[in-house]
């Protein structure tokens, strides 16, 4: 036999002893998900604590962000239990080193939004968890709020902040890791101006509308073909004359026909089907002096089936605390 040929039977024959043994210690197998029995430590997780500030004012919320790292080589899978007080607990220690009681876990279940329908009953068991697979260098992070872990004296000023992470809850309950790091928070007392805050003083509001206001209200109308609405806003008879068909029957005519130009002004008004309004956009810059205002809107119409883009000025008139609108210029941009 070959020297080569007695190389490759030497490396089979330690390939298959090598295996034999490693199966018959029960080594896990690792694939894309890792393994339940993994040790998490060794295998590269770390949990870190971080919090945006340390210094909070008694009663205020405190955001904690909880992250997860795998700065391993290999896959890890977590289990995350429904009720998240299962996987995360806190420890809070005074100065004397005494730590803060803790909360029942169930405290947190009954939050509102409980339980979340993003988590669904793990295949083939009873266990309300899913799996979380970090790949190397993935992490998993989370804000939690450690008054709804920790019962927090009202005269604490100082505490510190571990946190061990349970990554089998129901399954593994022994298994956990312990944060790197720990953190300081300082608290202090609420004073007295923010424990009875005053009443924000309100500013009186004019009752009557804005001619903005109106100008959005009408063209709102126009797109929901909310005639009744429509019409409210208008004073037909200062904006007949922006149109002149029935302008020159409406000033030729006596009384009772007046009336009925002004009927058919109203219908026209009401029955553009060939003018729909698709968007429009009222500009800031209005004119007003109190009396008289105009307002400035951008407007696209679809008009006999091609998409037009116009800019309008609405003319308006204060009647009896009332805008109006009295007149409507129209440019067409393209």
């Amino acid at each position: 036999m070959s020297f080569v040929g007695m190389l490759t039977l030497m490396l089979l024959t330690f390939s298959y002893l090598f295996g034999a043994v490693t199966s018959e210690r029960g080594f896990p197998k690792i694939d894309e998900r890792g393994n339940l029995t993994e040790n998490y430590s060794s295998r590269g997780a770390k949990l870190r604590l971080a919090s945006h500030k340390s210094r909070f004012t008694m009663g205020e919320k405190i955001p904690i962000t909880v992250r997860i790292t795998n700065e391993g080589f290999y896959p890890i899978t977590f289990y995350l239990h429904q009720n998240i007080a299962q996987n995360f607990s806190f420890v809070a220690t005074r100065d004397d080193g005494k730590s803060l009681p803790i909360k029942n876990p169930e405290y947190y279940a009954r939050r509102p939004k409980y339980p979340d329908a993003y988590f669904m009953s793990y295949t083939a068991t009873n266990h309300l968890s899913r799996a979380l697979v970090l790949q190397p260098g993935e992490s998993y992070e989370k804000v939690l709020y450690l008054d709804e872990f920790v019962d927090i004296p009202s005269d604490i000023k100082k505490l510190g902040l571990k946190a061990y992470f349970y990554v089998n809850p129901e399954q593994a309950p022994q298994v956990f890791l312990l944060s790197e790091n720990e953190l300081v928070l300082f608290f202090d007392p609420v004073s007295p101006s923010l424990a009875t805050p005053k009443k924000p003083r309100i500013e009186e509001v004019p009752l009557s509308l804005t001619p903005q206001e109106v100008v959005f209200l009408v063209l709102n109308a126009e797109y929901h073909k909310d005639w009744k609405n429509y019409l409210k806003y208008l004073s037909l008879r200062d904006l007949i004359a922006d149109y002149p068909d029935f302008a020159q029957a409406y000033y030729k005519a006596d009384a009772e026909q007046k009336t009925r130009v002004l009927q058919n002004f109203r219908d026209f008004l009401a029955s553009s089907k060939n003018h729909r309004l698709i968007r429009f956009e009222v500009l800031s810059d209005t004119e007003s002096d109190g009396i008289r205002a105009k307002v400035k809107v951008k407007a696209q119409r679809e008009i006999e089936g091609f998409r037009r883009e116009f800019y309008y000025t609405y003319y308006l008139t204060k009647q009896d605390n009332f805008w109006q609108v009295t007149g409507i210029e129209t440019q067409l941009l393209r």
